[in-house]
């Protein structure tokens, strides 16, 4: 089954690099990176023209277009609102698709290097760990706490967490 992987954290985390890094390990997979859409937009630079709604019509056309030829599609995007997640797991399963939340988070001590993040974080996405308990997945080598169910991921986490993702 395809599936939809939303790479989720904050900005300079890695989330384009690890989304290419899957793509190219991944023949087949778009890697649907909503910023380099952005790009291809006339305006997109300027402060008075709103380009995203034309950027999101796009992405989601894109995504639905290889989730229902059965690949799969990354998608590197900040959110934080959990209506903006509903939505993308909505698109998912609405053509066919399972769907993923990866959340990235930085360890810390880390941060200062930050070529070890990413190389942890790319060990990630290559071995998709087993499902935990409550929805939340983790992988087995990081130190976690769950959230609460129905919960976002990383309220709640502590002990250093590498990646969370809610399913």
């Amino acid at each position: 089954m395809a599936r939809l992987i939303h790479l989720n954290g904050p900005p300079g985390i890695g989330k384009s690099t690890l989304s290419a890094l899957y793509a190219d390990r991944n023949p087949g997979t778009l890697n649907l990176d909503v910023d380099a859409v952005h790009r291809l937009v006339g305006g997109w630079q300027d402060e008075d023209t709103d380009t995203w709604p034309v950027v999101w019509s796009l992405v989601r056309a894109m995504a639905k277009c290889h989730l229902e030829g059965g690949r799969d599609v990354v998608l590197p995007q900040y959110h934080a609102k959990v209506d903006e997640v509903v939505a993308l797991e909505t698109l998912a399963h609405r053509h066919g698709a399972g769907f993923r939340e990866v959340v990235l988070l930085v360890l810390r001590g880390l941060a200062e290097n930050p070529a070890v993040p990413v190389d942890v974080l790319a060990r990630l996405l290559r071995d998709w760990p087993e499902p935990v308990a409550g929805g939340l997945h983790a992988d087995p080598r990081v130190r976690h706490r769950s959230s609460k169910r129905g919960e976002r991921p990383g309220h709640g986490v502590a002990a250093e967490p590498a990646a969370l993702w809610y399913m």
